[in-house]
């Protein structure tokens, strides 16, 4: 009876342990079968015509909407809105404004602002100055910009009440000139006037007059000897072409009672012997030229 009763409870665990295998087995195949099935779900939703869509931008927006944009009142916004600057329509009884002109408008004008700090004008700061620009561009007043316009130096158009100038009128205006000159350019024009004496400077240096330098250089006997430079509309006279006349003649010479300017000049034309080596000094007297121009200055500073 004992060995009847122990024979069945173990043929009880193999049973037992045979259902669990079994219910593992079809776990598994429900696991395999459910990822098969959610690729086919992902699936269908990609290729179906019914699947969401992202939602659609809108292309009009109401008066009030553009009015707390700009942050006017009732009356400003309808005011505006009657000056035709952006499209507008009537949509089921109500005002309605194109957004994508709104914003056309928006970026060529400075005067509305809106008040989520979007600065207005990119497109038409693009294409344009404002008059105060180019005064700061040319390092000048403002009155001066305008008296260019109404002298038609460069072309002008209105925008909200205000003149704006092509940025393509000023580069033709600008290179149509030397007198006025931008930053950049006045730092570059610093560099030629270092290497450059005006007529004035030309006349201290000989100790003569301003008329007796012009006809020194109207002179066929001196004129080839001089090479110019024009710098912000002046005529400007290269210190290499100088220091060359100075050799080629025997009649003008630098003046020894030179004021505290020309003796400024006659050291900068000197100031490569004040701090060499005999190494540099050597190199320096190998050059023909330049032993030349210190034997001149030899002669001048005795």
């Amino acid at each position: 009876m004992f060995r009847r009763c122990r024979q069945q409870s173990v043929v009880h665990q193999i049973l037992y342990i045979k259902d669990w295998l079994e219910d593992t087995i079809a776990e598994q195949k429900e696991v395999s079968e459910m990822d098969d099935v959610e690729e086919i779900i992902l699936k269908i939703s990609e290729e179906s015509p019914c699947k969401r869509r992202p939602t659609q931008k809108r292309t009009w927006m109401t008066v009030p909407e553009m009015g707390k944009l700009l942050g006017l009142k009732k009356t400003d916004r309808y005011w505006l809105v009657h000056k035709n600057v952006f499209e507008s329509k009537e949509i089921a009884g109500k005002i309605r404004i194109n957004i994508a002109s709104f914003e056309k408008w928006y970026a060529n004008q400075i005067k509305y602002h809106k008040v989520t700090g979007e600065e207005p004008g990119k497109e038409l700061k693009s294409w344009s100055y404002s008059v105060k620009e180019v005064a700061d561009l040319l390092g000048v007043d403002e009155y001066l910009v305008y008296d260019l316009l109404k002298k038609n130096q460069m072309e002008a158009v209105i925008v909200d009440y205000w003149k704006r100038i092509p940025k393509e009128s000023f580069q033709n205006w600008y290179k149509s000139q030397s007198r006025y000159r931008t930053k950049e350019d006045r730092e570059k024009d610093a560099l030629l006037e270092d290497a450059t004496i005006t007529m004035p400077e030309m006349a201290q240096l000989l100790g003569t007059t301003r008329s007796a330098v012009y006809t020194i250089l109207d002179n066929p006997k001196y004129s080839h000897f001089f090479e110019f430079i024009v710098i912000a509309e002046k005529k400007r006279i290269t210190k290499e072409s100088f220091q060359k006349f100075l050799e080629g003649q025997d009649w003008y010479k630098l003046d020894v009672f030179i004021n505290k300017e020309s003796q400024r000049i006659r050291k900068e034309l000197l100031n490569a012997l004040d701090e060499v080596n005999p190494e540099l000094l050597a190199k320096v007297l190998a050059n023909p030229e330049m032993r030349a121009l210190l034997n001149s200055l030899a002669k001048t500073m005795k």
